[in-house]
């Protein structure tokens, strides 16, 4: 029985690829270490941290379901983010590492991360999603490609699974799309259509690959019929597409 960690809220640190990382966590009342609990990986977005996704709910949702929510948090090369980081959300974060040019390991991080904490909680290994939001939701694009040993699915809320980006010193790199999973994955994909940021057919400041490319990649990779069920709400505000 795993019961070094108690129900309730904590920041940590860890030393990772010679770097201090930072990570929030939360353990629901009802976690007693005596049966294996799911755990849910929430990313936060660019120029964000893991403090500020504490407003979508999820610490409530996982004690009403009965699982550990996880945040890990970015990292920044720059000493002005940090300190605006700092001041407006009261730790650090502001980045991952998605599209692989900073020479940071997020991926490394985070699976080390959820391997520590199996081994201080009670986790259910077949049981461990990931999920975010924007750069978040890029960053869950990849880790379930790179993680797809280790993670059951993922829920990405508008991002993308690749574009042509610039670097932090604002040169162009060339197309970047997420490596191709080594097993299949469940998916569920969240898009607004007037999404500015990250537009749903692609392109926009970031270059992004589109909502249909995203969703393209895992029909392919995960042998499903290319043919979608098309569900609309009475509103007509709503398309499902399964």
């Amino acid at each position: 029985k795993k019961s070094s960690i108690s129900p309730g809220d904590y920041l940590r640190f860890m030393f990772f690829g010679m770097r201090l990382r930072s990570y929030r966590i939360h353990v629901p009342p009802s976690y007693d270490g005596s049966n294996p609990m799911p755990l849910v990986v929430v990313l936060h977005g660019f120029a964000s941290c893991a403090k500020a996704m504490l407003y979508v709910g999820m610490n409530e949702k996982a004690d009403e379901e009965g699982f550990i929510a996880l945040y890990p948090n970015g990292h920044t090369y720059k000493l002005e983010d940090h300190l605006w980081s700092l001041l407006y959300y009261g730790q650090w974060g502001f980045i991952y590492d998605t599209w692989g040019f900073d020479n940071v390991d997020d991926v490394g991080f985070i699976r080390t991360l959820i391997e520590s904490l199996q081994k201080t909680l009670e986790i259910n290994s077949s049981r461990m999603y990931v999920t975010g939001f924007s750069g978040g939701a890029g960053m869950t694009y990849r880790l379930g490609a790179e993680l797809s040993d280790i993670i059951a699915a993922i829920a990405p809320v508008a991002g993308s699974i690749g574009g042509i980006f610039t670097d932090r010193y604002g040169h162009p790199l060339p197309l970047y799309i997420i490596p191709e999973p080594e097993h299949p994955l469940p998916v569920i994909i969240f898009h607004g259509m007037n999404d500015s940021s990250v537009p749903y057919n692609g392109g926009g400041s970031l270059s992004v690959l589109s909502v249909n490319e995203s969703v393209a990649f895992w029909v392919v990779h995960n042998q499903c019929d290319s043919n979608p069920q098309i569900d609309i709400s009475e509103s007509g505000n709503i398309i499902k597409s399964t």
